[in-house]
């Protein structure tokens, strides 16, 4: 008794299995312009009875799934994958746990570097207010200089005229020496 119902049991199950597959005959189309598989199933309908199924139908397919490959900039560690190759996943969802500690290192070794060009920056910025700095002590000496030069020109050029005029009196005056000292000149009529 129990032979006959595992029998018959089996017997169902495999018409079953068969009636699905002779219902269902699936056709793989290949798109040409994207290499995606694309999958048109076509349903038969056969009416099945006890009795009647003599010759089993077996299959057998490949259908290809597109696959995208998730990059990251930086070298991470994955500490755990939460779906499986062939798991239907939606946006948003979770698929993996990185190690923040490659991040973290990274994060830190940037730090660094903004600190050092901050650094860099800040002494540029001193350097520049040193040379304004410098600039305007050399723009107020050069001004004190010009008005020197130009005070020196104008006492120069008085010294010089008072020379000319010095000379120019001493000139006369010695133009009166000389002809206080000269004989007078008698001429004939004078006798």
């Amino acid at each position: 008794m129990m032979k006959k119902k595992l029998f018959a049991g089996l017997m169902v199950a495999i018409v079953a299995v068969v009636g699905v597959a002779v219902m269902l005959d699936a056709e793989v189309i290949t798109a040409s312009n994207t290499g995606e598989e694309v999958v048109t199933i076509v349903a038969r309908e056969v009416p099945v009875e006890a009795g009647d199924i003599t010759i089993g139908l077996t299959e057998a397919g490949t259908i290809g799934i597109p696959t995208h490959d998730v990059r990251y900039d930086y070298a991470l560690t994955v500490d755990e994958v939460f779906v499986r190759e062939g798991d239907f996943v939606n946006e948003g969802d979770v698929l993996f746990k990185v190690s923040l500690e490659s991040i973290e290192s990274q994060i830190d070794t940037l730090d660094t570097q903004i600190e050092n060009y901050q650094s860099q920056i800040d002494d540029i910025y001193k350097q520049i207010e040193s040379l304004e700095s410098d600039y305007l002590s050399y723009e107020k000496e050069y001004q004190t200089a010009l008005s020197t030069y130009d005070l020196d020109l104008v006492k120069a050029e008085l010294e010089y005229e008072q020379t000319v005029a010095l000379t120019e009196s001493s000139e006369i005056t010695y133009n009166l020496s000389v002809a206080s000292l000269e004989p007078p000149c008698f001429t004939e009529k004078d006798n």
